[in-house]
């Protein structure tokens, strides 16, 4: 499998010589043989005249929602511009800073989950450069989770936030390439868009179980593959990727996923969560299985009940075709709640920007989902009404894509 940055690098880099560059990107920007994006250009005498970081920086130093201010780069010692400080304007980047570049390099890591705000900053970039003479170049990469399987609904219009900028379901089996194109589709901008697509990516399969293939030279002389490097501080490991599309629904709760961990999003609790009658519930409403959970407490070093023992569970995904990570995450919520009512309580303070809507309701996306859940309704009803709300995009998916499937995309 070849990225767009190994096809770019193979090319040249012939389409940005002569041109004023720009970079969007962050730390997984590199090519398979784990050459960053910037170094390539420096390498060929193409010194970018602008970078720009998105949500946890360059560098993925800082954590979620922490705003990240501009800097110059200590790596490559070039001025970067942040895409996410302390206001939401600056999610999107200046007009006039687009219009000083001839070229954008776009190369970011998505994880096939609308929550994840990459997606949301190409698309504020799209709508900024829309009208200018701009050349964006997006370096694709697969989506690590599988680019078949869909899953939860579409964010209802009260409900649009940086967690739900882009009409697709919770879980979208698209890769940032065909987000992109269909932003710039659907929205009819006026803008140079180009991707530079995926080879030899296999859309059913979750990107650490592609089948092993000699995709470059290493700088030791040897082939070498896809290398996962975490796209953000909290986002470890695949298998975080997998349960993600679910566990991030705690985000939206007082119970912490894990944040301060090792293993953020494996691993969840509270100093008031019952192990034992928590995984009786949810192996109870979840008989699809394709999980394993065992009893754990934890002391999460920052973020929710910091230096506390929390009691909880440990997620284990035992098989990835069963496993539905949005209808685990609100079961989990679900039973958190009605299991703990004296303790468990919605987030209530700004979340991304929004401060007069909860964030479990951004989250889930759709009015009165959430009421139903606290009303003990069954999360497969629930989840059923979220997809009802997708089906046109995923009557729409096929024509979506840049790489054809082997068959068609699964909902739920």
């Amino acid at each position: 499998m070849l990225t767009g940055l190994d096809i770019l690098a193979q090319d040249g880099f012939g389409r940005c010589r002569n041109a004023r560059i720009g970079v969007l990107a962050n730390q997984c920007a590199v090519d398979s043989a784990g050459t960053h994006l910037v170094e390539h250009l420096l390498a060929r005498g193409l010194r970018p005249a602008l970078l720009f970081g998105p949500e946890h920086g360059l560098w993925s130093t800082h954590q979620d929602m922490e705003p990240v201010e501009g800097m110059e780069d200590p790596v490559f010692h070039l001025s970067v511009d942040s895409l996410y400080g302390d206001r939401e304007e600056s999610l999107a980047p200046a007009r006039e800073k687009l219009a000083a570049l001839d070229v954008l390099l776009i190369d970011l890591q998505d994880i096939g989950t609308r929550y994840y705000t990459y997606a949301a900053t190409v698309a504020k970039t799209l709508r900024v450069a829309s009208g200018t003479s701009l050349r964006i170049l997006l370096l694709d990469r697969p989506n690590p989770i599988d680019g078949i399987t869909i899953e939860g609904g579409l964010p209802h219009e009260s409900m649009r936030s940086y967690v739900g900028e882009l009409p697709v379901p919770h879980r979208h089996a698209l890769t940032l390439g065909e987000l992109a194109m269909a932003c710039a589709d659907d929205e009819r901008l006026d803008v140079d868009l180009s991707v530079v697509a995926l080879s030899g990516w296999v859309r059913t399969r979750c990107v650490d179980l592609q089948e092993p293939a000699t995709v470059s030279q290493g700088r030791n002389g040897t082939s070498a593959g896809l290398l996962w490097v975490p796209p953000s501080p909290n986002m470890p490991t695949v298998e975080t990727a997998i349960v993600y599309p679910g566990l991030c629904l705690l985000e939206g709760t007082n119970v912490s996923e894990g944040r301060g961990t090792t293993t953020p999003f494996l691993l969840f609790g509270a100093p008031f969560v019952d192990p034992e009658a928590l995984r009786k519930r949810l192996s109870e409403e979840l008989p699809g299985g394709g999980f394993v959970l065992t009893s754990a407490c934890f002391r999460p070093q920052f973020g929710k009940w910091s230096g506390r023992l929390c009691n909880g569970l440990r997620l284990h995904v035992s098989d990835r075709e069963r496993f539905k990570p949005l209808r685990f995450g609100m079961a989990l919520v679900k039973w958190l709640r009605l299991l703990h009512p004296d303790e468990f309580q919605w987030r209530t303070q700004t979340y991304e920007f929004v401060d007069d809507r909860l964030a479990i309701d951004l989250l889930l996306g759709y009015p009165g989902a959430r009421e139903r859940l606290e009303a003990g309704a069954a999360v497969e009803d629930v989840a059923a009404d979220l997809e009802a709300t997708a089906r046109g995009f995923v009557v729409r998916w096929p024509e979506r894509l840049l790489y054809p499937p082997v068959r068609e995309g699964r909902i739920g």
